[in-house]
């Protein structure tokens, strides 16, 4: 983990997960870190992923700053990915998340 300063002036965390720079406004927790390389391994093979996780966790985050910086990374690599930009933009037209409120079990 490494730090550097965002566009907002503010530290943002550096992490290199699944071999992608991935920055964070934040020191993530545990469960965000997991959450982000499961995301992207996903997203690097193509798969679909279902990730559950409490209230708070940051799960929202987690899965825009991961899928975000995915993308960055594929529309900066050599190969088919760079020829197929619409491509890059569906794999996030596919992130999908859903949630349960706790007020759902009312």
């Amino acid at each position: 983990m490494a730090t550097t300063v965002g566009p907002d002036g503010r530290p943002h965390y550096v992490y290199t997960i699944s071999g992608v720079r991935v920055e964070f406004p934040a020191k993530a927790y545990p469960s965000q870190i997991a959450m982000m390389d499961k995301v992207i391994r996903g997203l690097q093979r193509g798969q679909h992923c279902l990730l559950e996780s409490p209230t708070g966790s940051g799960k929202t985050l987690a899965l825009l700053c991961a899928s975000l910086a995915w993308q960055r990374a594929e529309a900066g690599s050599p190969g088919p990915s760079k020829k197929e930009p619409a491509r890059l933009s569906l794999a996030l037209l596919l992130c999908v998340m859903c949630v349960r409120d706790c007020g759902q079990d009312r």
